[in-house]
């Protein structure tokens, strides 16, 4: 992966922790527990389990790859422009592709 490509995505991941635990809100914790490149695309795959206390938003964004979520607990509303609100509950999967708000 290149270094530009590694400074995105860490800058990427900066900026949606300070936007989940904005001002006023009690803090998110993000565990990294894994990095891989993924051969022969240039990018790489990162595994990271995200402990949001209840009533916590996240401002709008996206990300530099494809979204797959996993809800171990509790209960989310995805929102993702130009499609219907969804409500992911303990168990399910979600996904949201490159680049989406």
């Amino acid at each position: 992966m290149t270094r530009t490509a590694r400074i995105l995505i860490s800058g990427t991941a900066i900026l949606v922790i300070i936007a989940v635990c904005g001002a006023g809100q009690p803090a998110a914790k993000f565990t990294e527990l894994q990095r891989r490149d993924i051969p022969g695309t240039g990018r790489e795959g990162v595994t990271t389990v995200a402990e949001i206390p209840p009533g916590v938003t996240s401002a709008r964004h996206s990300h530099p790859g494809e979204d797959f979520g996993y809800l171990i607990e509790g209960t989310i509303l995805l929102m993702v422009d130009g499609k219907p609100p969804v409500t992911v509950r303990a168990g399910e999967v979600f996904f949201t592709e490159r680049g989406q708000i």
